[in-house]
């Protein structure tokens, strides 16, 4: 989306994920699974449906800059929803931790696309959290949380 819209947002969520991406490969590699990126390019997954999803949602954030901030939110509230049934489920502590820190990123992430709608005054409507969830989130300080390679994960 930087790319196409230029604002300073989406390159710096994008740096971010990056990094949650890396901290990712660590476990991967700590636990011996395979990864399943296998090349590193924008919109490739080997599953079908995320790549359905990825193309879906990119066309829609092409369209205007505030379908951009909107469809980044949606991503933010698919990660979050994610994030919470993979905490629920893991065994790991160390597992557990990474995906609360990749927890907060999100919460971050959401705050920031759901801010950047509000200075252009459209109203961010959830999709996959409640708007009582949403409301929490946005009324809470930033999320603060480990480092990796000397910046937040």
């Amino acid at each position: 989306m930087h790319s196409r819209w230029g604002v300073k947002i989406f390159n710096s969520i994008s740096r971010s994920e990056q990094r949650h991406m890396d901290a990712m490969a660590m476990m991967l590699q700590r636990y011996q699974i395979p990864d399943p990126v296998t090349h590193d390019r924008h919109g490739a997954f080997l599953n079908e449906s995320l790549a359905k999803s990825y193309q879906t949602l990119i066309a829609r954030g092409m369209k205007s800059m505030d379908e951009a901030l909107v469809v980044g939110g949606l991503i933010e509230e698919m990660d979050i929803a994610d994030l919470e049934e993979a905490i629920r489920t893991s065994l790991h502590p160390d597992l557990n931790q990474v995906y609360e820190a990749l927890r907060q990123g999100s919460f971050n992430h959401l705050r920031a696309f759901v801010h950047g709608l509000e200075l252009r005054g459209t109203n961010y409507q959830p999709v996959k959290m409640s708007p009582q969830a949403l409301d929490t989130i946005l009324h809470s300080p930033m999320e603060t949380g480990p480092m990796w390679n000397g910046r937040p994960l």
